[in-house]
């Protein structure tokens, strides 16, 4: 049947053709009649025309799902403009790239419900108010001069492989033919209650809006959110007596698991589209309910529908054909050549007639590519590459047979795989990305991306696993709960930032004890042109802090030998799992155990627990612990600090930081004389009642520093370890900048 070209409003019910005070839309916002939507249609087309929208400019409608939303849709067409919708729970940086390519003269919205990201832009709160003469001047309107197939209704932004989403401009034409179609084969009635669900960005919610407002009967609309829930929609379809549904096939497999669909009696009909149907599914509704089972198959560049299937007819495949076309739509099957396949045999769709859109919007070359005038035609009519591989039975039906290319539906919205890689890639912390449709199990398809991280962000690099701490800095470490400990005391107690400690332009950092290299780290960070020299002899730390030394781009040298009084070879005891406990000696995991227990009882102290303990938390520490000090012996090369002065040159150093487990007394005799009055500053911790204590102190306070000590506030008492900050005047060698301060009344543990 061939029908003549019209407009889309012009096919909709007004007041006066169904009875007064016939319900329109029903929401959770409460009814309204047919002639309360059309007050609001002609309310919003006023506001628009006084915002200065004429007929061909675009309105973008960021609105939910709602009856806000249906007036303002149908005012912007009534008017001549062009629809663009945006559904307000995508994510924003899709939503930018919509306004982006579409520039709307303006941005229809609820009031006080603007998108933050898009900054200045040309809001405008709906005002569905009717105002006296709204309803006359909305009659009045004359721009139905131009040819329908000329004139865009709305754009539709669907997926694109450049990561940029594609606008496709439906006409009213092509939208009329599927809408009217509809309304004869479907017959739809005046009592009829169509179910609108669908996100409003996508196709299927055009004939779920239209559909009951041509037949005079009532759209009901969903809240948002609950096209997630099958439930919730098994009862909104019992509660509103919903007739007509539509569901993708991967939606419609939930709804029939509930078992309340049984009695959801008053629908007759439900339609499927943008997946392939299994026949089991079909079945398995059939044996549900008496409804009338439809699938339907269209990209939104023909339309929303261009071929139908009555899932009553007889067939015994496993997949339900996608069907004939509808009226005024032909559906070519052709080969590389564009010639056509004989029936039975698999070719590529192109889809031709009245239904064709418009092309791509700000895209000539994929609009050329995808749009071809349609060689068997001698009217000029275009014909549209659908990309679908697709097989024409010997009963004249047809057969979906997958794609050409990689593009996927996923819970029926088309998806370009290369799309999400695109995106992907633009991530600051991806290097490449690939993604693919793989089945989900379920005859449905899911997305799954492989990402190669860029080096400095990778989650495993060279075996090494890495965690990323709270402020974003990603660090390898064998022990994640012990990298967050350390980084606590280091990052946010900020413990090397005490008592005028400074770290300034260009110094030079000596971090004896490094570990994994967090306190590097940190120096690194606090001003620019540090360089570290990081010590570390632990064979199973060192590959972890070479790694966050590298990865990180500090300056640094490491040299992986203990530092005593003496160049030779010690034993070092090595706890895997707790590394920062490691040390030289052998016979260390009692004294390692008690430190741990210790912090266990500080923690619970500060936590208000006024020390008392759970004796069967304490009993499980104790087993984890155990576990976590398995210890492994090492021979390691031991050196003196000044011969590491010597080897690097060292003429200043900033700062000394030590942390060696008990051998800090020795780090310090291994410092001759005449290279004291190189070091600015040092930290280190001491146990306050050991036989070294005293001497470290003597030791200090003869190379001319001031001390301060602060008591380890992440031990209880009985451990008696306090930190040793030893400062001094700078010097013109000396350490510079002060390292933004913290309360000295807050101290920390070493790294």
């Amino acid at each position: 049947m061939t029908m003549q070209p019209t407009y889309v409003p012009d096919l909709l019910c007004t007041p006066d053709a169904v009875p007064e005070g016939t319900p329109a839309v029903l929401s959770a916002d409460g009814e309204l009649s047919y002639r309360e939507l059309w007050d609001q249609i002609a309310a919003v087309a006023r506001q628009l025309r006084s915002a200065g929208v004429e007929p061909g400019d675009h309105v973008a409608l960021y609105l939910p799902r709602s009856a806000g939303y249906v007036s303002a849709l149908i005012a912007v067409m009534t008017i001549g403009a062009v629809a663009v919708p945006m559904d307000p729970e995508f994510p924003s940086d899709r939503l930018l790239q919509v306004v982006a390519v579409s520039e709307p003269r303006v941005i229809l919205c609820d009031a006080d419900n603007h998108l933050a990201a898009l900054g200045p832009a040309p809001w405008l709160a709906l005002d569905t108010r009717c105002r006296q003469g709204d309803v006359e001047s909305l009659a009045a309107a004359t721009w139905r001069e131009r040819p329908a197939g000329e004139q865009t209704a709305m754009i539709l932004f669907t997926s694109g492989s450049t990561g940029r989403p594609k606008g496709v401009r439906l006409h009213h034409a092509g939208l009329c033919n599927r809408l009217e179609w509809g309304h004869r084969h479907y017959r739809l009635a005046d009592d009829d209650r169509v179910l609108h669900k669908a996100s409003h960005a996508f196709d299927a919610a055009i004939h779920e809006i239209f559909s009951p407002l041509i037949a005079g009967g009532t759209l009901v609309i969903a809240p948002p959110g609950l096209q997630f829930d099958s439930l919730g929609i098994v009862r909104l379809i019992q509660e509103a007596e919903v007739t007509t549904a539509h569901f993708v096939p991967s939606v419609l497999r939930y709804v029939v698991d509930e078992a309340e669909l049984a009695y959801c009696t008053s629908l007759r009909r439900v339609f499927c589209g943008g997946e392939a149907l299994d026949m089991t599914l079909v079945r398995r509704f059939r044996d549900l309910l008496p409804a009338k089972l439809y699938n339907g198959y269209g990209p939104t560049e023909t339309s929303v529908n261009a071929t139908y299937w009555d899932c009553s007819e007889p067939f015994d495949g496993d997949i339900a054909p996608v069907g004939r076309p509808i009226d005024n739509v032909v559906c070519r099957i052709l080969d590389e050549d564009l010639t056509a396949v004989p029936a039975g045999e698999t070719g590529e769709l192109w889809i031709s007639g009245i239904a064709v859109g418009g092309g791509y919007l700000d895209d000539d070359a994929l609009t050329a590519e995808r749009f071809r005038p349609d060689p068997f035609a001698c009217d000029g009519t275009l014909m549209y590459r659908t990309g679908d591989r697709i097989r024409q039975a010997e009963a004249g039906y047809l057969e979906f047979r997958g794609r050409i290319d990689d593009q996927v539906k996923v819970r029926g919205v088309r998806v370009e795989p290369e799309e999400v890689g695109t995106v992907l890639r633009h991530h600051p912390k991806v290097h490449d990305a690939a993604v693919v449709g793989v089945p989900d199990g379920s005859d449905g398809v899911r997305l799954v991306a492989y990402v190669a991280a860029r080096r400095a962000h990778s989650p495993v690099v060279g075996g090494l696993s890495r965690i990323e701490l709270p402020n974003g800095l990603a660090v390898a470490t064998p022990s994640p709960d012990e990298a967050l400990f350390l980084y606590r005391q280091i990052f946010e107690e900020d413990e090397y930032a005490r008592f005028g400690l400074r770290i300034g332009p260009d110094a030079v950092i000596v971090d004896v004890g490094a570990n994994i290299g967090l306190f590097s780290l940190w120096a690194a960070r606090q001003a620019d042109g540090v360089r570290v020299v990081a010590v570390e002899p632990n064979p199973d730390t060192l590959p972890y802090l070479q790694a966050n030394l590298e990865l990180n781009a500090v300056t640094a040298d490491v040299v992986p030998m203990a530092v005593t009084d003496r160049s030779g070879t010690a034993t070092l005891t090595s706890f895997p799992q707790l590394s920062y406990l490691s040390g030289l000696g052998t016979d260390r995991e009692e004294a390692a155990a008690d430190l741990v227990e210790s912090h266990f009882r500080s923690t619970a102290a500060a936590t208000g627990d006024t020390g008392t303990v759970d004796e069967a938390e304490l009993a499980q520490l104790r087993r984890d612990t155990e576990r976590r000090l398995a210890a492994t012996l090492h021979q390691v090369a031991t050196t003196d600090l000044s011969s590491i002065f010597d080897r690097f040159a060292l003429d200043r150093v900033d700062l000394l930081k030590i942390n060696t487990e008990g051998a800090e007394l020795d780090v310090l005799r291994g410092l001759r004389p005449e290279h004291w009055h190189r070091v600015g500053q040092v930290c280190l911790e001491v146990e306050r009642a050991s036989a070294v204590g005293p001497e470290i102190r003597k030791i200090l306070t003869n190379a001319g520093f001031s001390l301060h000590e602060i008591d380890d506030w992440n031990v209880d008492t009985a451990a008696d370890v306090t930190y040793v900050y030893a400062t001094r005047e700078p010097t013109e060698t000396g350490a510079g900048t002060a390292v933004p301060a913290a309360s000295d009344a807050r101290p920390g543990r070493a790294c």
